[in-house]
């Protein structure tokens, strides 16, 4: 079975540039362009994986993955939380809510694609 993504992504560069990956890795994916939608979808589709802006509009990425982790039927979702903010509290603060990783940008989309394979092979 093809893993499936979620792309919480507000800006519609990276939002190309995370696609693009998905793409490469021949993953089913779907976005979502604010934090209400990524969890309205993710509720619906309860993807493998969710790459999730941290600050997105109407609900934040710590609020939504707060709300995924705490509801058993999206727990599992593994989550890698994607900013601009190098700030220490901000990742902290992605830990607690139950992120599983946490990348700042700019990333090599390269090196992601290579670390979303392995997280593949990892939960497959």
């Amino acid at each position: 079975m093809t893993p499936t993504l979620l792309i919480g992504e507000d800006e519609p560069h990276l939002e190309e540039i995370l696609c693009y990956v998905a793409k490469k890795l021949g993953l089913k994916y779907s976005v979502a362009r604010d934090g209400e939608a990524v969890l309205e979808k993710a509720r619906e589709l309860v993807p493998d994986l969710l790459l999730l802006d941290l600050y997105m509009p109407k609900m934040n990425g710590i609020d939504v993955c707060r709300a995924l982790k705490s509801d058993p039927e999206t727990s599992n979702i593994y989550i890698i939380m994607v900013t601009a903010s190098a700030k220490k509290v901000d990742e902290d603060d992605a830990r607690l809510a139950g992120t599983n990783e946490f990348i700042t940008k700019p990333f090599s989309p390269t090196q992601l694609q290579k670390r979303l394979n392995e997280i593949i092979s990892e939960i497959k």
